[in-house]
């Protein structure tokens, strides 16, 4: 079972930040394309298949079958975010609880020698039983916060 999951850089074309973050779609489980450090070299990692046995694909599937909520944390590093993070000084914050909505599999094009990855997505939807969301509040639309 997931209690939290982080948003953060390389998300995937299809992901989704809507009404105002009460809906967000984004692929779960890992192997997304990411930069690495190897013997204090850089490397581009390539994206890989993404599999219903994976331990994080797994555990969020279970955390859907079980109708349970979880905690979404973004960086500073999350494009689809409205405002920017860093200029505030934070470089990770709590959105809130969300719902496992929908989960399901699909092929998404990439550019590498693989041509196409299998990304599992994720729909989550805010927890209703919760105060709006933080950010859509007067005091940080202002800049007061």
């Amino acid at each position: 079972m997931v209690k939290g999951y982080l948003l953060s850089a390389f998300s995937s074309k299809r992901d989704v930040f809507a009404r105002g973050g009460r809906f967000i779609v984004s692929h779960g489980g890992g192997r997304a394309e990411s930069i690495h450090n190897k013997k204090g070299q850089t490397a581009l990692q390539e994206a890989e298949d993404q599999r219903e046995e994976d331990k994080s694909v797994h555990a969020l599937l279970r955390t859907y079958q079980m109708k349970r909520p979880l905690v979404l944390l973004i960086d500073d590093r999350y494009v689809p975010f409205p405002y920017d993070l860093a200029t505030k000084g934070y470089t990770y914050v709590v959105l809130g609880f969300y719902h496992i909505v929908h989960a399901w599999a699909e092929r998404e094009l990439v550019n590498n020698e693989r041509r196409s990855v299998v990304r599992w997505k994720f729909a989550f939807e805010w927890c209703e039983k919760q105060r709006d969301p933080w950010w859509l509040q007067n005091e940080y639309m202002n800049g007061s916060l």
